[in-house]
């Protein structure tokens, strides 16, 4: 089962398992990755009947250093027009 595979490895603090038990169909569900373009696109699908979008690059397992950039890369991708 999709949802035991993901509780057990995060129990475990398990960051590979965790990455290994979050299938497409999940990650979809809930977040937006890619390149620019398709975190855009994304989105913007997912923003129209929403009133809040938040913007947040993942963390578990990141250094501060590149959470600070990812988080710089977000600012600057929906700066842009």
């Amino acid at each position: 089962d999709e949802r035991a595979a993901m509780r057990s490895a995060y129990l475990a603090r398990d960051v590979d398992a965790m990455v290994r038990a979050v299938s497409d169909r999940v990650l979809d569900a809930f977040a937006v990755a890619g390149t620019p373009a398709a975190v855009r696109e994304g989105i913007a699908r997912r923003a129209r009947p929403s009133y809040t979008t938040v913007l947040a690059p993942p963390t578990y397992g990141m250094s501060a250093t590149r959470v600070a950039e990812v988080t710089h890369d977000l600012i600057k991708l929906f700066s842009e027009r």
